[in-house]
């Protein structure tokens, strides 16, 4: 699931939120009615940091237009880019900020659509993706008919670490009554200082709270490699938990601090407290095997126990890691075979996150990556969402 579904899942979406403002009711923005223009557009900034820029507002009465039904016939439209992926690296510059100038570029040659046309910044020097398939050819010809259309960047979606992922359009035909953005369109703040270091300090807290867990997930795997767990290593992993409070108060490292201040409150650290807590360490770096074989093992701690009775038919799974059952497209093709539904990321309607036997190079550490983290997080919360391991779930199949 995208950014764009994610949004729409939770009524962000400019649309949705028009939708929500029932008949008769106060409407979400003043009214202008003695202002020049029809319409305006008023900047926003969408909850959770996941989206950015302009609404077009009706002046008459303050209402907010849905992008997918702006009236065409007065000269306004919005359309959503496609390939931006391809192009991720070019989407980050200011010129594709919301309420940039934007031009559309026809493609006539292109190999794969005659009709194709590319979305690049006012200079043409980047390219951000293209025009939908399905508006290409209509908006060429207008562009080919020298129409006068002018194009802005309108509304931008940005991952967690506020790269620009997506982008959304705004077409201005000559007869549009609409006031165009300001020269100076508002942006997100610079993300690095005169030092070139990033000034959002929730930033600068996860990446090092993110380094240190790597460091963390380094000791665990040298206090396991000769297969046993002295006190003096014990000690050693709580005076490191103490030492970096921004790692301790995130997970896994949340578990295993509450776990050795558990043992080390009576002061002393007995056999079967040294044996519990290599137990618990091997889950977090997802086996001591893996350590000696130099493999990299998908972690078993946020696995449930017991493991749940897994429901197919209308249940949906998302699938992380890499699968010593198959290809994950297999493990998917079997999943929709009994009835249940396969997303590519985690999300409040998941039923079963899937962590595979072994790790993926992709993954944010060695042992676990975003998914797991985000299922962990959404399970804390209450989120019925179930984690389970590829064993099981092999297990399961009928």
């Amino acid at each position: 699931m995208g950014l764009w579904s994610w949004l729409s899942e939770r009524g962000l979406l400019p649309e949705q939120q028009a939708r929500q403002t029932a008949p008769g009711s106060a409407p979400q923005y003043a009214a202008q009615p003695d202002s020049p223009f029809r319409y305006r557009l008023d900047y926003r900034d969408a909850e959770e940091g996941f989206g950015r820029g302009y609404l077009v507002v009706r002046n008459a009465d303050g209402r907010v237009l849905r992008w997918r039904t702006l009236p065409k016939s007065q000269g306004l439209e919005s359309v959503a880019v496609v390939g931006e992926q391809y192009r991720l690296d070019a989407l980050q510059d200011e010129a594709f900020a919301p309420g940039r100038p934007l031009r559309l570029v026809r493609e006539p040659e292109n190999e794969y659509d005659p009709n194709a046309v590319a979305v690049c910044d006012a200079e043409g020097r980047l390219q951000a993706g293209y025009v939908p398939r399905t508006e290409a050819e209509r908006i060429g010809k207008k562009l080919e008919a020298d129409a006068g259309l002018r194009c802005y960047s309108v509304w931008e979606l940005t991952d967690e670490d506020g790269r620009r992922v997506q982008l959304r359009i705004l077409l201005l035909g000559d007869d549009a009554s609409i006031e165009p953005p300001p020269a100076t369109a508002p942006s997100a703040p610079a993300k690095l200082d005169p030092n070139g270091q990033p000034r959002n300090l929730d930033f600068n807290r996860a990446r090092r709270a993110e380094r240190d867990v790597s460091e963390m997930l380094g000791l665990v795997k040298g206090v396991l490699a000769d297969g046993v767990v002295t006190e003096a290593e014990a000690a050693l992993l709580r005076d490191w938990a103490a030492q970096h409070p921004e790692a301790a108060g995130q997970w896994p490292v949340s578990v295993l601090k509450g776990r050795l201040d558990r043992i080390f409150a009576d002061g002393r650290v007995d056999e079967r407290e040294r044996e519990d807590l290599a137990q618990l360490l091997d889950s977090i770096v997802g086996g001591r095997a893996g350590i000696v074989a130099g493999a990299d093992a998908a972690t078993e701690l946020p696995v449930d126990r017991p493991p749940p009775t897994i429901a197919w038919p209308g249940s949906v799974f998302v699938f992380t890691g890499k699968f010593a059952f198959g290809p994950r497209a297999e493990c998917e093709r079997l999943v929709r075979e009994l009835g249940g539904v396969c997303e590519r990321g985690v999300t409040r309607r998941t039923d079963y996150l899937v962590i595979g036997t072994f790790g993926s190079r992709d993954w944010v550490q060695t042992s676990y990556g975003r998914k797991i983290e985000k299922a962990v997080r959404y399970r804390d919360k209450g989120v019925p969402i179930a984690i389970v391991a590829e064993d099981h779930w092999a297990d399961e199949l009928p």
